[in-house]
């Protein structure tokens, strides 16, 4: 089973140029444009084995959502 790598990115280009490449390599890959987006995909579950995280998005400091991720996340163990 493919390791899942979920990118929270805010710019189109890059957040494109980062699912493209890990596809390629085998991964699953989910991508969320901000925080919102981020829990909702967090609401369906999903096994989520590394996170690349921005920390410039346009709805919460990258910084403050990774506190959350680390408190009260079920992926509070992602690297």
């Amino acid at each position: 089973m493919p390791k899942t790598i979920l990118t929270i990115e805010d710019d189109f280009f890059l957040q494109g140029l980062e699912v493209t490449r890990f596809k390629k390599e085998g991964f699953t890959v989910l991508a969320a444009l901000n925080s919102k987006d981020f829990f909702l995909i967090l609401e369906k579950k999903p096994k989520i084995d590394l996170i690349l995280l921005d920390l410039m998005l346009p709805d919460m400091n990258g910084f403050e959502l990774l506190k959350i991720i680390k408190k009260e996340s079920p992926c509070s163990g992602c690297p």
